[in-house]
């Protein structure tokens, strides 16, 4: 079976920070909810960019949230196609809408609101 497509955003150092955030006592359960608003906005936006034929396929797009990020992911058993209309195929040029989806979101922001909302919720900030 061949890999499935990833497109994402890695922000560098976040991964030290969450465990620098756990040490003093950042609950995991506090990292997953603060990353719901940017999970909420990628869906979002992701929906708007889909491709619409019969809208299957934007309603197939979900947000999980991690301890340590959100992943979005679009297609489903009755949207399977999800990677031809982004990537293109031999008949359909590429539209690269989760492309589109990634540029117009502001990780850099979003991360940051979502460490500090976490470190409030833990109550290690005055």
């Amino acid at each position: 079976m061949a890999a499935k497509p990833r497109t994402g955003v890695q922000v560098v150092g976040l991964s030290r920070t969450i465990t620098q955030m756990r040490k003093l006592g950042v609950d995991a359960a506090d990292l997953k909810e603060a990353w719901e608003p940017l999970g909420y906005q990628a869906v979002g936006v992701a929906m708007s960019l889909t491709p619409q034929r019969t809208g299957k396929l934007a309603r197939s797009v979900r947000a999980s949230r991690k301890q340590n990020g959100v992943t979005v992911r679009v297609g489903n058993a009755r949207a399977p196609y999800a990677v031809y209309p982004h990537f293109g195929t031999t008949y359909q040029p590429p539209q690269e809408w989760m492309f589109r989806t990634l540029r117009s979101l502001d990780v850099d922001g979003e991360v940051a609101r979502a460490i500090q909302s976490a470190i409030l919720k833990a109550g290690l900030a005055p």
